[in-house]
């Protein structure tokens, strides 16, 4: 499992990462592109698998009005929506592929816009393994009726000053990114494009 949503009380939706736990069929499930993940929801009495067949599904949130849950699919740099029925299982309303690795999302509380945290070169992500930093990259998502309207790259940095950013956050004018292994990042966000 990887991230997950609260919902409601002891309620959420979780991101199953990869199928395999041991290290050999989890690699090999990892580069071999197999559409193993899946999302599940957890009812506070048992989890049960909601929509399934995806290649890394990573993070998840859900929208300000609670009727969407956005999805990044990491293996297919996709950004994914789902609308939530009405005994919480999840059907797909669209995709946006990204150009990068999304990672996590978070949402903007004032404007429903999703910060995400990316890595830009796929094979650089390794890197961390090796003692070296990769790139990070920070995307915002202009949304419009709980949909991708605009994207833009907020932030990016050839790992020197951020490396692996994972997580990315804005508010009072300031933009905070988690990364995989090193310290956050604070920076000053003078000016955002209109929604």
């Amino acid at each position: 499992m990887n991230d997950m949503v609260a919902v409601g009380r002891d309620k959420f939706y979780i991101t199953k990462f990869a199928h395999f736990r041991d290290y050999r069929n989890y690699n090999l499930e990892i580069f071999s592109g197999m559409k193993l993940g899946g999302i599940f929801y957890y009812d506070g009495h048992k989890a049960r698998e909601v929509a399934s067949g995806y290649y890394v599904p990573n993070g998840i949130n859900i929208s300000p009005d609670k009727k969407v849950i956005y999805v990044a699919e990491a293996g297919t740099k996709t950004l994914r929506g789902f609308r939530r029925d009405s005994s919480n299982n999840l059907v797909e309303i669209w995709s946006r592929y990204t150009g990068t690795i999304t990672d996590n999302i978070e949402v903007d509380p004032d404007t429903g816009d999703l910060w995400i945290g990316c890595h830009p070169v796929a094979w650089k992500v390794l890197d961390l393994f090796f003692g070296t930093v990769p790139p990070c990259q920070v995307v915002r998502a202009k949304m419009q009726d709980n949909a991708v309207s605009e994207m833009e790259i907020i932030y990016q940095d050839d790992g020197t000053n951020c490396a692996g950013s994972t997580a990315a956050t804005h508010a009072a004018g300031k933009m905070i990114v988690g990364t995989v292994s090193n310290q956050a990042v604070v920076c000053d966000v003078e000016y955002l494009t209109p929604n």
